[in-house]
């Protein structure tokens, strides 16, 4: 998955919510885990998880004795996580760079 800075996610600049659902990646945990991540931009814990639970990237797991709610990322949320916001190379860049590494006088093997 690729995304620009200037993107917004689920109500959230992309960069935030980039990090929130990093925070989650393959980890169950209640919505007090991202409150330094939030801390000062004005939103607020539930109502953030609860927007990436609406747009798929969040899914509530549990609710514990406490009341305290359990998250996880979802595989749309994982793939968030994962992604770029660096712009992809060029076709005449990549063919320049493996020329440069790769020997002219060996076939390359392709498997």
């Amino acid at each position: 998955m690729r995304v620009a800075k200037t993107d917004t996610i689920a109500g959230l600049p992309a960069e935030l919510a980039r990090s929130i659902v990093r925070k989650f990646r393959s980890r169950e945990m209640v919505a007090e885990a991202v409150a330094d991540l939030l801390e000062g931009t004005g939103f607020e814990q539930e109502v953030v998880l609860a927007q990436l639970e609406t747009s798929g990237y969040m899914e509530k797991l549990r609710i514990d004795t406490d009341g305290d709610v359990w998250w996880d990322s979802t595989i749309q949320g994982n793939a968030l996580a994962m992604a770029s916001f660096g712009k992809p190379i060029s076709r005449t860049t990549a063919d320049r760079l493996v020329t440069m590494h790769v020997p002219n006088d060996r076939p390359l093997a392709l498997v």
